[in-house]
């Protein structure tokens, strides 16, 4: 008697979340507010096959990830959890991975100084000269970086 097995499918045992198409370790994933990210998956064994995977985050306060697609979204400040579930034919296996966000940092390119100082950096004060206040922006809007006044010679000008 000869018996003949068609294998038509292997059913995943397990699944591993991927970024950059390595697994992401212990250590979770980093990103920056309004970051997106795309991940991926590694079905085990090798040539498991999923009629589905299905993305969830824990907290969409902190970060979205499309239910399909895996792509991730950073959305405030915070730490969450993301679930991928591979299913073939009933059977479904999960993973997860922690996922922190961080503030988005917008590093200044210029900076003006204004106010009484007439848009120039340089200005002449002569002893008892009423005090300056000098004001700095810094470019563009919304960046994260702060401004800090110092003197190179506090025994001619004190910045207070």
């Amino acid at each position: 008697a000869i018996c003949e097995v068609e294998v038509i499918a292997i059913i995943p045992k397990g699944v591993k979340i991927t970024k950059d198409g390595s697994e992401v370790g212990e250590n979770g994933i980093a990103v920056s507010q309004g970051q997106s990210i795309t991940l991926g998956t590694n079905l085990i064994p090798d040539g498991a096959e999923a009629d589905a995977i299905k993305w969830n985050s824990n907290n969409t306060d902190v970060v979205t990830i499309g239910e399909d697609t895996g792509v991730l979204n950073g959305i405030a400040v915070g730490n969450t959890t993301i679930t991928v579930t591979a299913t073939r034919d009933g059977n479904s296996v999960t993973d997860t991975v922690s996922v922190s966000v961080s503030a988005n940092t917008v590093p200044a390119t210029d900076i003006s100084i204004n106010g009484n100082i007439s848009g120039t950096s340089n200005y002449e004060l002569y002893v008892g000269d009423p005090d300056i206040t000098p004001q700095a922006t810094l470019h563009p809007e919304g960046t994260t970086d702060s401004v800090t006044w110092h003197s190179n010679d506090d025994s001619v000008f004190t910045i207070i």
